[in-house]
């Protein structure tokens, strides 16, 4: 939020409207390394080699929540240890030697909500999982385009499938996704149908 408000604006507290350029840069100087979302994700890299899946999970407001994502080289950590939980998230540092062999990169992602008490006024998602967030990271290529890139390999579809067998597996009847209108025909295909505001689907 910081960096959206002039410095000139702010009345009390820090005045650095550049905070994240400012916090990398000491994170540098002392062989430090970030492993936020946003530093990892591939930017237009096209070598999709060795990504794996990866599951984190965690305890929060009364559910879990579950962060799928596609990485290489992924880094130890500890079992129900908390992830970020916005985009740039918060850093996640390694210092030296470490940092180069734990630094990662990823592709995709998402997020899935597990939770048994949704207010009673969102009738859909009655025994229903929620997939928060589904993003694919790397080149958008054009109808007709090289197919090696990220957008074209099926990450997204992967994590889709995955969040549905845990959401199954942990007792859900159906599956529903948070999604802008230019999206839903794509969830369609993957056989869901629009309920109100959600897109769902029977698992």
């Amino acid at each position: 939020v910081i960096r959206d408000i002039p410095a000139t604006k702010i009345e009390a507290g820090s005045k650095i409207s550049n905070l994240r350029e400012t916090v990398l840069k000491e994170l540098k100087k002392g062989g430090l390394s970030c492993q936020c979302i946003r530093c990892k994700e591939i930017k237009n890299e096209t070598d999709l080699r060795g990504f794996k899946l990866v599951k984190r999970e965690y305890e929060s407001s009364r559910g879990k929540e579950i962060f799928l994502s596609f990485e290489n080289q992924p880094r130890r950590q500890r079992v129900g240890a908390p992830i970020p939980t916005n985009m740039s998230g918060s850093p996640d540092v390694r210092r030296g030697s470490e940092a180069s062999e734990t630094k990662n990169k990823l592709v995709a992602f998402l997020r899935l909500r597990l939770q048994n008490n949704f207010p009673k006024y969102f009738k859909e998602l009655k025994n229903a999982a929620l997939i928060r967030e589904v993003h694919t990271y790397g080149e958008l290529t054009p109808i007709g385009g090289r197919k090696d890139a990220a957008q074209h390999q099926g990450f997204g579809k992967k994590l889709i499938n995955e969040a549905e067998k845990i959401a199954e597996k942990n007792g859900f009847k159906k599956m529903a996704v948070i999604s802008g209108i230019g999206a839903r025909e794509y969830y369609r295909k993957l056989g869901y149908r629009l309920m109100n505001t959600y897109m769902i689907k029977s698992i």
